[in-house]
């Protein structure tokens, strides 16, 4: 999965708006400058029809309360996994707002940076009562590995 992104294209990850009225169009009908519609289709691509033997969450933030969202990937459909995930990369006025079922959601890293405990929460409620058991796989990249 880190190759995925360690090698992934500008052009796979986000696009202008366009067009003479790019700016104006992303500061009036959009919430953000860039459209990063390329990064859900390729989450959408790579998830396909694989089969993931781990749990994983993302997190977000509900944009009208402010109120940090922990997104379970058990929740969602599979068609809805890439906008969840998607909502939690969604830096706000860079990237726009996510709507996902009645929520809007923008990057949990603006509330939350890197949320342990909810994922060790997961592990609780697969049965796995000591937290010393407990292996949690992070990845972490930096702008230079993912803009090539």
């Amino acid at each position: 999965m880190c190759d995925k992104w360690i090698y992934a294209k500008r052009d796979q990850i986000w696009k202008s708006w366009g067009g003479v009225t790019g700016w104006y169009d992303a500061f009036n009908k959009h919430s953000g400058v860039i459209d990063n519609s390329p990064l859900r289709k390729y989450i959408d691509d790579f998830i396909g029809d694989k089969v993931f033997h781990r749990k994983f969450i993302a997190g977000a933030v509900e944009v009208s309360t402010g109120a940090f969202v922990q997104l379970d990937m058990d929740d969602f459909t599979r068609e809805e996994w890439p906008y969840a995930i998607l909502s939690s990369a969604s830096v706000p006025v860079a990237f726009p707002i996510m709507k996902l079922r009645d929520m809007h959601l923008v990057d949990g890293g603006t509330v939350w940076n890197l949320n342990m405990i909810g994922a060790v929460e997961q592990c609780n409620k697969l049965g796995v009562t000591n937290d010393k058991n407990i292996i949690l796989d992070v990845i972490m990249l930096s702008n230079s590995k993912l803009i090539k």
